[in-house]
């Protein structure tokens, strides 16, 4: 499992490891200086212990909350981390073909995709929660990971990484 934690100051946190206390601890903390938000900081991973800190991307949801859009945010969550993700990079999920409009439309994609989109210079990437597969987010990693706009690119980086990562999972009997 993997547990996000938001640093105001800082970049964002996961920690690896299976302790379902951390995960229901963890959560945005508010505006403060720098200093306390450093030291929040500092005493949750010795808090955590032997797990391991490191600065990594982040999950967020619109249209909905990470309860209610808990399907949509399990399959985009299980695909990316089989998949080379850069740190600092924000993964938007839409929880409704509602929000998906909505965010198309301001990010001039509406007509354009009905899966996903990728905004580099930002450093985001967004999913139609409702129209979601591993061959999306491979694709938009493609993306990322090619420094591209050329879907043909980010097509062929993304199946290779996806194939990857099939041929690496362990498999069940």
């Amino acid at each position: 499992m993997q547990i996000t934690l938001s640093c105001t100051c800082f970049a964002d946190w996961e920690f690896h490891g299976s302790d379902s206390a951390i995960a229901r601890g963890a959560r945005r903390l508010p505006d403060v200086r720098a200093s306390v938000a450093a030291l929040a900081c500092i005493l949750l991973t010795i808090t955590v212990g032997a797990q391991t800190l490191v600065a990594k991307s982040h999950i967020e949801v619109v249209g909905g909350t990470p309860e209610s859009c808990k399907d949509q945010v399990e399959r985009v969550r299980a695909t990316l981390n089989r998949l080379p993700v850069p740190d600092n990079w924000t993964f938007v999920i839409a929880c409704t073909p509602i929000a998906w409009d909505t965010m198309a439309r301001r990010a001039d994609a509406s007509g354009k995709t009905n899966t996903g989109f990728t905004n580099l210079e930002a450093h985001y990437t967004f999913f139609n929660g409702w129209n979601f597969a591993p061959r999306v987010a491979a694709h938009e990693v493609g993306h990322i990971l090619g420094k591209t706009m050329d879907d043909e690119k980010a097509d062929t980086i993304g199946m290779y990484l996806l194939r990857q990562s099939v041929a690496q999972a362990p498999h069940r009997r």
